[in-house]
């Protein structure tokens, strides 16, 4: 969508200089690391180009599309980057996020959830068409009902995928037959179309044990068995739409052969992290040791504080805390310092062990001085993201020349 270029406000990280600029007139400051007000995060350009290509080469050689979850980022700059990776278009999650993304010109969203009331269905119906085609969930009559109250006259149908759950998820139906009947109620509807069955496996296990993996594989060929089963009903030979970004490699291995389009929703893979995702991702060497490391994902995000307090011996105060930095999967990991321009790594015994809104506790023994500048790997990329209207973009994490600023939309 066109208009005038975003400018920065007072933004955290940035420097006063910066009030007022927009993204090029930022790297015009000619701003490096050490320049930047902390606390803050970055981003590194060249990590996220690189997670962009693993994952765009992963799902083609397995023959799947790529529709990831806009709401991990929530930024133009990104979403251009994996819809240039050949991303076929983008998920999101609530009417805000919807409407962003359609702004953005965004040819096919996903809002993989359910729409609650006749006005959001009303307006998600005004930006469908054109140059934006939507396609929802239902998991219920009631659902249905709402879409078909909503939907606006004369605008495109909207593209329906039947939601399916199961006992301790979160939204879908709980049984095949409830799925069914659900299916034949959207082919029949004058104003909506069948297009096809979605599911999120990654409400149903948060571990790589063989029981979540069993857990998870049983319900994915739930999955398929309803998409044969509709087919072999309606004629539709609609999309499966799974994939969160911990048990993709599985959906690939049990959907991947089934002669359907599947498309993966993965989103957390372009920014990756220091926690929850390298320890969990398929395309993580601590899941696969023998993965090529061209093929690895990497974090492409860092937080950056510094030392404000030593008031006892292994104790140690950063100047940010919950405000800035992830905690809801992993506390920040201390990785390196800096001090007179000069990086060198930490010692492994100095961890985090709490957070306060601005404030990371650091217990352990370390050469630590206070104003160093301490560098963290972060867990969860939708909330290591999700605290910044702006974030530094660097070329790379020892130069950290910045060469970019992102805008957020959260």
């Amino acid at each position: 969508m066109s208009g005038a270029e975003p400018r920065l406000g007072v933004e955290k990280g940035f420097p006063v200089s910066a009030v007022g600029a927009t993204a090029s007139e930022v790297v015009d400051l000619g701003l490096g690391i050490g320049d930047l007000l902390t606390p803050f995060i970055a981003l590194s350009r060249d990590d996220l180009e690189h997670n962009a290509a693993v994952m765009a080469d992963w799902v083609e050689a397995r023959g799947l599309s790529l529709q990831p979850h806009a709401k991990t980022t929530m930024s133009t700059p990104m979403w251009d980057l994996q819809l240039r990776k050949g991303a076929i278009g983008l998920t999101v999650a609530t009417l805000q996020q919807a409407v962003a993304a359609a702004r953005a010109g965004i040819a096919r969203v996903q809002l993989a959830n359910e729409l609650a009331s006749v006005d959001q269905v009303r307006v998600v119906s005004s930006l469908s068409g054109g140059d934006t085609r939507f396609c929802v969930w239902a998991d219920s009559p009631a659902t249905v009902d709402l879409l078909e109250a909503g939907a606006l006259p004369g605008s495109a149908p909207l593209d329906v995928l039947v939601d399916v759950g199961a006992e301790g998820g979160r939204t879908g139906t709980r049984s095949l037959d409830e799925a069914r009947s659900l299916a034949l109620r959207i082919a029949e509807s004058p104003v909506l179309d069948l297009a096809g069955v979605a599911g999120y496996e990654g409400a149903l296990a948060h571990d790589r044990t063989s029981e979540s993996i069993e857990r998870v594989r049983a319900y994915l060929a739930l999955l398929g068995e309803l998409s044969d089963w509709i087919t072999a009903e309606t004629g539709v030979e609609g999309v499966l739409s799974v994939g969160g970004s911990i048990y993709f490699d599985e959906v690939a291995s049990v959907l991947g052969r089934l002669g359907r389009r599947v498309v993966l929703r993965s989103g957390a893979y372009l920014v990756h992290d220091h926690g929850v995702y390298e320890r969990l991702s398929p395309l993580s060497p601590r899941v696969d040791p023998g993965l090529d490391h061209r093929a690895c994902l990497v974090p492409a995000a860092r937080g950056y504080a510094r030392v404000q307090s030593h008031p006892e011996p292994d104790l140690f105060i950063l100047e940010g805390g919950k405000r800035e930095f992830a905690y809801d999967e992993g506390l920040p990991l201390p990785l390196r310092v800096q001090r007179d321009g000069v990086w060198r790594d930490l010692a492994e015994g100095l961890v985090s062990v709490a957070t306060n809104d601005h404030h990371t506790f650091l217990r352990g023994v370390a050469d630590l001085r206070v104003g160093d500048l301490i560098e963290l790997g972060l867990s969860h990329p939708c909330t290591i993201m999700d605290k910044w209207r702006w974030i530094p973009v660097v070329d790379d994490w020892d130069g950290g020349h910045l060469v970019d600023a992102y805008r957020t939309e959260f």
